[in-house]
C-alpha cells in the first residue's frame, strides 16, 4: 500500500470496500489548467477533493460539490475546510497538483468506487489512473470480496464471482456450484439417489410406503450392512447423519466411525468442535492454550516462525503443498473429492474431474469412461464401459457386484466394503471385504493409532503422555531417542515419515512416499512400472489412459494405453481395464480379473492375491507375526507397552497381554 499527499499533510489509506455513497458519473482525467474553486459557484463551490482518489478524484476540479472517490475501492470522502486550487493538472495526479489543490467546504461523500481506482463524489469525477496499487492485497489464490479475502474456487458465499451463493446443498468446486460427491441435483436440490426414497436411482422415482431405497433400487428391505432411516437405507455405522441410530447426526466436525460421532484422525475435540492440535493457534498442543498475536502454532507449539516446510497462515502453521484447507497458498481449499499435492488441487488416481466433483470412470454410471457418458437403468458401468451386468460373459468379472449401477470389488472398496453401501471410516481400508485398520494400528475409540507413537494411545489405547512427555517406542519418555524426532509428541523418523517429510508436519500426498526426507512417487508402481508424477498424481505412463506416455496425453474411447501408445486393442499377454493394458497375473489393481484389487499389503501373484513371505493375514491385513506388537506370534496377541516383540515373543517388560482387541 503507497502513501498518498494532499493539503499539506500525508495520510495513510486504508481501503475498505462496500461503503456507499451518493450518485455520479465516471469521470475522466483532468484536462488543462483549472477555474479556480473558490468558495461558491459552479467550478465546484461546494466541495473539491476527497481522499487522494484517481486523477481528477483529489481537487474535484471538474465541476465537483462532493468528495472525491478514494483509491482502493471505498467510498470517497467528503470534502472540508475552504480553500483555492490554483494547480495545473496533469493526466495524473502529480506532486505539484496534489499540494496546491484545496479542498471548499464540506460536500458529500463520494460513492464506492471499484477494486482498482475511485469513485466520484457529488458532482465530482471519478479517478480512472491511481490506486490500482491501494487494493486490499490478497494472498495467492484468492480476491477481495467486500473486504474480505476469499478463494472463489471453494467459496460456498462466493463462488466464481463475488456475491454469487451455492444454494440447495451445492458445494463451490473450481468455481463452481456443484453437488459433492455422492449426490446429484434434482430440482435444484442436491440428492443421495443410493437412498432417497423420494429419487431413488433416479430423480422423481418414488417408492412406495411399503418399500424402502437400497442402493438405488426401491425394495422390500434394506440390503446388509444397512438400516432404515424413513425409508433410506443407510449405514449408521459410518452415516453422519444418522450415525449409531437414525436421526443422530454428527457435529463440530465429527465424523461417524463405528457408530459414533468421533473426531478424525489426527484433531482432537476442544469444546465440542475438533481441532488439530499440532497447528491450532487457539488449541496448541492441548485444549485452550493460545499463542500471542506474534506467534504461529507450530508442531504443537507456539513459536515466532513456522517450522522448515511449513507456511503461517491465520497463526497455523501448514504444509501448503499438502494441506486440503491452505493448497498452494492460504485460504485455498480443495473440495469435491479432490487432494492437495504439490500445491495444488487434483483428483485421486482413477478419478477425473467432471463438473467440479471427482469421479471414477471406470465404475461411474453417470460418467463412464468419460465425462457426460451416462449409462441406461439397465446397464452398468465396468472398467469405463456402460454393459449389461458385472457378470464373468464382460471380460471375466465374475468377483465383481453391482451398487447402486457400479462394478465394484466388495472385497478392496472403502464404500462398499463386504455389501453395497457399507463405508470404511477413521482411517480403516477394505481388506479382504472388511473393515480393518492398516498394518502397524490399531483401533483406539473408533480410530486406527499406531501404539509406538501417538502421544495419546501410547503402547495402549488411551495412554496419554504428559505435556512434557513424548511417545517414543509405545512409552512416555522425556526425550525421543536418537535418530528421532519428536513431531507434536510423536517421536518419528523424518527421513521416512509420510506425515512429517523432512520436517515435522510436512505430509506427502496419497500415493507418495517419503524417502531421505523428500516426498516423491514409489519408483515402482503396481505390476512392476515405472511412476511419474504428473501434477501431483503419481501415474503409470505405460498404462494409464488418461496419461499415456507422458502427462496429460489422453487416448480415444475407443482406445488403451498400450506400453505408453494409445493403441486399438491390447494383443497377446496383456487385458484392457478402464483403458489400461494390464497383467492380470501381477496387476494388483486388477489381479486374475479387472477391478479385483488386493488389498490389506497383499500382492498379486500369478492371479491370486497373496501376503508377502513371512506375513500372515490378521483380520484381512498381512502381518508379520515375528515382530509386530499387536500380533506377535499369533493374531490378537498384544505385547505391553513397554515390550516389543521380537522373534514372535514379546520382550522387555513382563508377559505378553493375551487379550486381542
Amino acid at each position: 500500500m503507497k502513501k498518498h499527499r494532499g493539503v499539506g499533510f500525508s495520510v495513510l489509506l486504508l481501503v475498505v470496500v462496500g461503503c456507499g455513497g451518493s450518485s455520479s458519473k465516471p469521470g475522466t482525467h483532468d484536462a488543462g489548467k483549472d477555474a479556480v474553486d473558490a468558495l461558491t459557484g459552479s467550478g465546484g463551490a461546494s466541495g473539491g477533493g476527497g481522499n487522494g482518489g484517481g486523477t481528477s478524484g483529489v481537487g474535484g476540479d471538474t465541476a465537483g460539490t462532493g468528495g472525491g472517490g478514494q483509491a482502493g475501492g471505498m467510498a470517497g470522502a467528503a470534502g472540508s475546510a475552504a480553500g483555492t486550487d490554483g494547480g495545473v493538472d496533469a493526466p495524473t495526479d502529480t506532486p505539484q497538483d496534489m499540494s496546491a489543490d484545496s479542498t471548499g467546504t464540506a460536500g458529500m461523500g463520494g460513492a464506492a468506487g471499484t477494486t482498482t481506482d475511485g469513485a466520484a463524489g457529488s458532482g465530482g469525477t471519478a479517478g480512472t489512473t491511481d490506486g490500482g496499487t491501494d487494493a486490499a492485497t490478497c494472498g495467492t489464490g484468492l480476491t477481495s470480496c467486500t473486504g474480505v479475502c476469499v478463494d472463489l474456487k471453494s467459496s460456498t458465499t462466493h463462488c466464481g464471482a463475488c456475491g454469487t451463493a451455492c444454494t440447495g446443498g451445492k458445494v463451490c468446486s473450481t468455481g463452481v456450484c456443484t453437488c459433492d460427491v455422492g449426490r446429484t441435483a434434482c430440482n435444484a436440490t442436491c440428492i443421495d439417489l443410493l437412498a432417497d426414497p423420494a429419487n431413488c436411482g433416479a430423480c422423481g422415482t418414488t417408492c412406495t410406503n411399503t418399500q424402502v431405497c437400497s442402493t438405488g433400487k426401491c425394495v422390500a428391505t434394506c440390503g446388509t450392512g444397512l438400516t432404515s432411516c424413513s425409508g433410506a437405507c443407510v449405514d449408521t455405522k459410518s452415516d453422519a447423519k444418522n450415525c449409531g441410530t437414525c436421526g443422530t447426526a454428527c457435529t463440530g466436525g465429527k465424523a461417524c466411525v463405528a457408530g459414533a460421532c468421533t473426531c478424525p484422525t489426527g484433531t482432537t475435540a476442544c469444546g465440542g468442535t475438533c481441532v488439530d492440535l499440532t497447528s491450532d493457534p487457539k488449541n496448541c498442543g492441548v485444549c485452550g492454550t493460545t499463542c500471542t498475536s506474534t506467534e504461529s502454532c507450530s508442531a504443537g507449539k507456539c513459536a515466532a516462525i513456522c517450522g522448515t516446510g511449513l507456511t503461517s497462515c491465520a497463526g497455523a502453521c501448514v504444509d501448503a503443498k499438502s494441506d486440503t484447507s491452505n493448497c498452494g497458498g492460504c485460504g485455498v481449499k480443495c473440495g469435491a473429492g479432490t487432494t492437495c499435492s504439490a500445491g495444488k488441487c487434483i483428483c485421486p488416481t482413477g478419478q477425473i474431474l467432471c463438473g467440479g466433483v471427482c469421479v471414477p470412470y471406470a465404475t461411474d454410471p453417470a460418467n463412464c469412461g468419460a465425462c457426460g457418458t451416462k449409462c441406461t437403468a439397465n446397464q452398468v458401468c465396468f472398467q469405463g464401459a456402460c454393459t449389461i451386468s458385472c457378470s464373468a460373459s464382460d471380460a471375466g468379472a465374475a468377483t465383481l457386484s453391482s451398487c447402486g449401477g457400479a462394478c465394484v470389488d466388495l472385497t478392496s472398496s472403502l464404500t462398499n466394503c463386504g455389501a453395497c453401501g457399507v463405508t470404511c471410516s477413521g482411517g480403516q481400508l477394505c481388506a479382504n471385504d472388511h473393515c480393518n485398520c492398516p498394518s502397524g494400528t490399531v483401533t483406539c475409540s473408533g480410530q486406527c493409532a499406531n501404539l509406538v507413537t501417538d502421544p495419546a494411545n501410547c503402547g495402549t489405547c488411551a495412554t496419554k503422555c504428559a505435556a512434557n512427555q513424548v511417545c517414543s517406542s509405545g512409552t512416555c519418555v522425556s526425550s525421543c531417542a536418537s535418530g528421532t524426532t519428536a513431531c507434536a509428541g510423536a517421536c518419528v523418523s523424518t527421513a521416512t515419515d509420510t506425515s512429517n517429510c523432512g520436517g515435522c508436519g510436512v505430509t506427502c500426498a496419497a500415493g507418495q512416499v517419503c524417502s531421505n526426507g523428500t516426498c516423491g512417487c514409489p519408483s515402482v508402481g503396481g505390476g512392476g512400472g515405472a511412476v511419474t508424477n504428473c501434477s501431483g498424481a503419481c501415474v503409470q505412463l505405460s498404462t494409464d489412459p488418461k496419461d499415456c506416455g507422458s502427462c496429460g496425453h489422453v487416448c480415444a474411447a475407443n482406445q488403451v494405453c498400450k506400453i505408453g501408445v494409445c493403441s486399438a486393442d491390447c494383443g497377446a499377454g496383456s487385458t484392457a481395464c478402464a483403458g489400461a493394458c494390464v497383467n492380470l497375473n501381477s496387476e494388483p489393481a486388477n489381479c486374475g480379473s479387472c477391478g479385483h484389487a488386493c488389498s490389506g499389503g497383499e500382492n498379486c501373484v500369478s492371479g491370486q492375491c497373496k501376503c508377502p513371505g513371512g506375513f500372515d493375514v490378521c483380520s484381512g491385513v498381512c502381518t508379520n507375526l515375528q515382530s509386530d506388537r499387536d500380533n506377535c506370534g499369533a493374531c490378537g496377541t498384544v505385547c505391553n507397552g513397554n515390550e516389543t516383540c521380537n522373534g514372535g515373543g514379546c520382550h522387555g517388560g513382563g508377559p505378553a497381554d493375551a487379550s486381542a482387541g
